[in-house]
């Protein structure tokens, strides 16, 4: 039986061992042991003495260069293997060597006259995949009898096939206008943010039906920022194949990270150096540990945010809330407190009181509400019961005039994907759907007799709107028709998000783990004015932040201590 898995099940065991995480699988050997032979006969160009890479590169990437061109079919031109997914750290030699694995497919290439392309979301990224290329061949002459360099083209061509390797552009106009037989995709993580990578992606592997030998090989770093669009939905899946999960022969992911119980553990041991060359393969030949180890400390220095980014860079540790230096520091408690698969339901099933904030709903805004529940047990301190939180948001899209936000905001496409995904945000296209849809919560909360109370700002764009819409609902309260209650915005705000930071901070609020919140975390900055805290965007008009703030006008509501419907709260209870 021809084994064909690309699953690697034991690669932490890998790691821990410094093997190879490219797993055993029947091969063309003719093919494997060719393409090694080219690939080790290069220089590196950038290395002092410009070593071969057969002298200073390990199997790690050597068997990769292997499975790819050694899963090619010669019988039927398949390539069995069409996508290769390396993820590793900053400085482990991934841009040179991707350079060189594009050379190898010029030189392994049987096409007449094919096209193999470099492409990167900017010029500059890409380029530097092709210098690498440019300068291996310029390093070893004997290269230079097959493939001929155009330097102000960025254009490798191979002197006998006619197949030629260049720098393009990321974008669909690029990838429409011919197919590529095989395409180095270099710093994927950075496309994440880009709007319609994921259809570019797609086009480019659609060369596979006309050129079954075709592949794309998807280099890249983890991302600053929390994954998202092609970058998120590309990382899911190779770790998904990796484990076993999806049984997909035709992808091969190579994944140097910590298992998950390293990077989520509250005592990092991600920082311990002595455990960084699991994930570092070239550590001691490309990269340098004390250097690291000096950077290392100079970040810990800087503060937090300083610390996560160089850690996301040199550890592949995947950033859960895009810090920086002034977010508001209630985020840095977040990733701790969060519960996974907390769900609007669980919280109605656990709680004897529940309130809603509400914020945003401009035409270039989110709408959003918040959800948090106090949990309902035997105590009657009310210290000792936890707080349990849940949002949603809706979006305006208008693509016949381009006047909502889904329009206005681009480069946000990625990520209201990635929540819509998640089942966390709503895109409408009626107007006022988005508000049906936050009193459609309100009403499931009002009928489960828990509602405590609904607050906003009173002076936010969509006040009048819902106050409308809970008044036709014939909701009511102790006082008549269900109000919304003023939630005073400013500094008059500043005691929700003190309180807000507390409770993360002490384990007492268990907000639901979202990545639209997240985000939203990640998009805010927090300024002293005087003395009181504010809350602001990181950037105007992109940067949403309603879900944040829809989040404090209800940890204001619920810091008011409301009666449960139902009569459980005894009015004596210490507050």
């Amino acid at each position: 039986m021809i084994r064909t898995s690309t699953a690697c099940p034991d690669w932490e065991q890998r790691l821990i061992e410094g093997r190879s995480l490219v797993p055993a699988m029947d091969l063309d050997e003719g093919e494997a042991a060719r393409a090694a032979r080219w690939f080790d006969r290069m220089r590196l160009p950038e290395v002092i003495g410009q070593p071969l890479i057969g002298e200073v590169v390990g199997d790690w990437y050597r068997d990769a260069v292997r499975a790819l061109f050694g899963s090619y079919n010669k019988a039927n031109n398949v390539r069995r293997i069409a996508t290769v997914h390396m993820i590793l750290p900053k400085k482990q030699g991934k841009t040179t060597l991707s350079g060189g694995t594009m050379l190898t497919a010029l030189l392994m290439n049987k096409r007449p006259n094919a096209r193999f392309g470099i492409l990167g979301a900017t010029q500059k990224i890409s380029g530097e995949a092709y210098d690498s290329a440019a300068g291996m061949i310029e390093a070893e002459p004997k290269f230079k009898k097959f493939l001929k360099t155009t330097d102000h083209l960025k254009l490798i061509e191979h002197r006998l096939t006619g197949a030629y390797l260049e720098v393009t552009s990321f974008d669909t106009k690029v990838a429409t206008g011919g197919k590529f037989a095989g395409c180095l995709v270099d710093e994927l993580h950075v496309l994440g943010s880009v709007a319609a990578a994921d259809r570019v992606i797609g086009q480019i592997r659609g060369a596979r039906i006309a050129f079954p030998e075709s592949f794309v090989w998807l280099i890249t770093t983890q991302s600053e920022a929390p994954p998202a669009g092609i970058f998120a939905k590309e990382l899911k899946y190779a770790r998904e194949v990796r484990d076993g999960v999806i049984t997909d022969p035709s992808y091969l992911p190579i994944i140097y990270e910590f298992p998950k119980h390293i990077q989520e553990d509250r005592n990092r041991p991600w920082e311990n150096p002595e455990l960084w060359r699991r994930v570092m393969p070239s550590l001691g030949s490309a990269v340098s540990r004390d250097v690291l180890e000096e950077q290392f400390r100079a970040e810990k220095h800087k503060g937090e945010a300083d610390v996560r980014r160089w850690a996301s860079q040199h550890l592949n540790i995947e950033i859960g809330i895009a810090l920086g230096a002034d977010s508001w520091v209630g985020a840095e408690f977040w990733p701790d407190a969060a519960e996974k698969a907390l769900t609007l339901e669980k919280i109605l099933s656990r709680c004897e009181v529940v309130v809603v904030g509400i914020d945003g709903g401009g035409a270039d805004d989110l709408l959003s509400i918040y959800v948090i529940g106090r949990q309902r047990c035997d105590s009657q301190d009310v210290r000792r019961r936890k707080w349990f939180g849940w949002g949603h948001s809706w979006a305006f899209s208008d693509p016949v005039q381009g006047r909502g936000v889904v329009e206005r905001r681009l480069s946000l496409e990625p990520q209201l994907s990635d929540f819509v995904e998640d089942g966390d945000l709503t895109i409408f296209t009626q107007p006022g759907a988005g508000v049906e849809g936050a009193v459609a919560i309100i009403k499931k909360i009002y009928d489960a007799g828990l509602l405590g109370g609904v607050g906003a700002d009173p002076a936010g764009k969509v006040v009048a709107s819902i106050s409308d819409a809970l008044e036709l609902s014939e909701m009511t309260d102790s006082d008549g028709p269900l109000q919304v209650q003023s939630v005073s915005q400013g500094f008059l705000l500043q005691g929700a998000i003190g309180t807000c930071e507390l409770e993360l901070l002490s384990g007492r609020f268990i907000p639901a783990d979202q990545r639209i919140m997240a985000w939203a975390l990640g998009n805010a900055k927090a300024e002293l004015k005087g003395s009181a805290q504010m809350i602001y965007k990181q950037a105007a008009g992109y940067a949403k932040i309603d879900p944040i703030m829809a989040m404090f006008d209800a940890i204001r509501l619920m810091s008011l201590n409301p009666e449960a419907p139902s009569g459980g709260f005894d009015e004596f209870a210490v507050v």
